[in-house]
């Protein structure tokens, strides 16, 4: 293996990162297949990929109710309680449909802190490779799920202590300038709407 002796890349370090992720398939039986080039095209349906591919089953996603619950019983303090003084964020996403901006949104929530993401039935699948692409990993490290009805849920939200707040482009909106973060520990946020904003 050649790649990354040039110019003093690699090395050690890589090789022990090849050889764990080689260990991690191995242990879980996954089977791998080598193909040509060609083959691997006609599979994916266009000739842009990074030369591997991964085809799995998906696990069903929680309601946002037990999505929620779930982070709030993990969100304990270094004594294990359960921390109602530890922040949580959520993004509520309402009709974002471009994929880019899915994966932007993951992106940005990621570096915001934010516990997870809850988007409406109209927004773009962030497994979708364009949402992946942009998120540049983050749709893989930050739970999602998507609602069922919006303004149910929202209530849904409400009853479990979260602040809902919107960002909007109305008149009678507040400034980011004179807004007062709520006092509320638990706030998700709504972003949206890519057609009405």
């Amino acid at each position: 293996d050649d790649e990354g002796s040039e110019g003093g890349g690699g090395g050690a370090g890589e090789n022990k990162q090849k050889e764990g992720e080689i260990h991690v398939v191995a242990q879980r039986k996954i089977k791998v297949y080598v193909v040509a080039e060609v083959v691997m095209e006609e599979i994916l349906g266009y000739v842009l990929h990074r030369g591997c591919m991964l085809l799995a089953s998906r696990s069903p996603l929680p309601s946002p109710s037990s999505l929620l619950s779930s982070i709030i019983k993990n969100n304990r303090n270094s004594d294990g309680d359960i921390d109602d003084e530890e922040p949580i964020l959520i993004v509520i996403a309402d009709h974002v449909a471009n994929p880019e901006n899915v994966g932007a949104m993951f992106r940005s929530a990621l570096a915001f802190g934010a516990k997870a993401i809850i988007m409406d039935k109209s927004c773009s699948d962030p497994l979708y490779r364009k949402s992946l692409r942009s998120s540049m990993g983050a749709v893989t490290k930050l739970p999602f799920t998507f609602m069922l009805d919006l303004s149910s849920d929202i209530e849904e939200m409400k009853q479990m202590g979260f602040t809902v707040l919107a960002l909007g482009l109305s008149p009678d909106s507040i400034p980011l300038s004179l807004f007062q973060y709520p006092k509320n520990k638990r706030v998700a946020i709504m972003v949206g709407n890519e057609g009405t904003g």
